[in-house]
């Protein structure tokens, strides 16, 4: 509350008035004093009074409104696991929801609806994140969590908008798609079929992200898939991977001057023996991807198909390519890509030696399997397809 004092001040003025007097002097030297007359003395004029000076009234202070306070932005669910849509939720792992600031639990309490009901608990261990632990393991098939929307923020901010998650247990996956392009270019209509398998036009490539933006689609890295796969990690809402393989040029030309304003941002896999080729990227317009947030994976050292590759050459294809990007990047690279697809289980043991958390394969699936991320599942994008086609990829 506010407190508003008027503060009066009053001038007193004061007047003087001042009287003079006159003395008589007797002159000339040696001279019998003549009987001087005596003369009255000249009448003192009245002094003359000064009109007092008028005081006018101290204006009064014009009371200020008080300001409006600006309504602080709603509260927004940044990362919840499971996502909506999880098909594979793991039953003995706790239910997670971040937020972007700090919430009032007992506000969040009465908006909570669980469905069917469970028993357990309600923990905070952040004033931004809940926790929900079931007494005992989540119960096969489905299940829903949904949050009213209400004053739900430590400072009374509101629920941007309702959240449902719907998940099961014992499905068929987790709800990511990893989005595979290689060559973004124009072809030639004479192009053959092998090409236009694996190259994207610049135009149709430019739609296609302008659909994921307006659709609110989010990036993550293959290690935030991995740790949500192996851990229970949280994830954005409607999170995708897009990743774009051998490492041409034009991901520096036409892919970086579309997505640098963007939130969204690709994962590379590049083999180090295409670095510095005429079709390929250089070292320079690496670090400048780098900088901008893009992530490099491996490729293999020279794209070899490691079904092929013998025992002594492995460890060269996966972990010297895995240091050669480290050492010249200053970045931790721990996502490979099988050249061709093509891998064996002397290749997952190597991957798992070598510190990589993920690899992605060919197989053409949206759904990947928790405990899984050695081998990611990933869509083609090809030249041919349409946006509609392309958004009937999508979950």
């Amino acid at each position: 509350m506010l407190r508003r004092g008027t503060l009066l001040l009053l001038m007193l003025f004061a007047v003087t008035f001042v009287s003079g007097c006159t003395r008589s002097t007797a002159d000339i030297a040696g001279a019998p004093p003549a009987e001087a007359a005596t003369e009255p003395p000249p009448p003192t004029a009245a002094p003359t009074l000064e009109p007092s000076p008028t005081l006018s009234p101290t204006p009064s202070a014009t009371p200020t409104a008080a300001p409006t306070p600006t309504p602080l932005p709603p509260v927004r669910v940044v990362a919840s696991y499971p996502i909506d849509g999880d098909k594979a939720f793991v039953p003995d792992r706790p239910l997670t929801i971040a937020f972007d600031r700090p919430m009032n639990p007992e506000a969040v309490a009465q908006a909570l609806t669980l469905s069917p009901a469970v028993e357990g608990v309600v923990e905070w261990p952040e004033p931004q994140r809940m926790v929900i632990r079931p007494a005992e393991p989540w119960a096969e098939g489905e299940h829903a969590l949904t949050l009213a929307a209400g004053p739900l923020g430590n400072a009374g901010e509101p629920l941007e908008a309702p959240l449902e998650l719907r998940f099961s247990v014992g499905g068929r996956g987790v709800p990511v798609p990893i989005l595979m392009y290689h060559a973004i270019e124009d072809l030639d209509e004479g192009a053959s079929a092998t090409k236009r398998t694996w190259t994207v036009s610049p135009a149709a490539f430019a739609e296609q992200m302008a659909y994921l933006l307006a659709e609110g689609w989010t990036t993550i890295s293959p290690g935030q898939l991995a740790a949500y796969l192996t851990a229970g990690e949280p994830l954005p809402p409607k999170p995708l991977v897009i990743s774009m393989d051998d490492g041409y040029k034009e991901v520096h030309s036409v892919v970086y001057p579309l997505l640098k304003d963007t939130l969204l941002r690709p994962v590379l896999y590049i083999p180090p023996d295409h670095v510095g080729l005429r079709a390929y990227l250089d070292w320079d317009q690496l670090r400048e991807l780098v900088d901008a947030g893009f992530w490099i994976g491996t490729h293999g050292y020279d794209h070899t198909p490691l079904r092929e590759a013998s025992d002594a050459d492995l460890p060269r294809q996966l972990g010297e390519s895995k240091v050669f990007f480290e050492d010249a990047l200053g970045i931790t690279t721990d996502s490979f890509c099988y050249p061709y697809g093509s891998y064996d289980q002397r290749t997952l043991d190597g991957l798992v030696a070598h510190g990589y958390t993920s690899a992605m394969t060919l197989n053409p699936l949206v759904y990947q399997v928790p405990g899984e991320p050695l081998l990611l599942s990933r869509l083609l994008v090809d030249y041919d397809m349409t946006l509609e086609e392309f958004t009937e990829l999508l979950p």
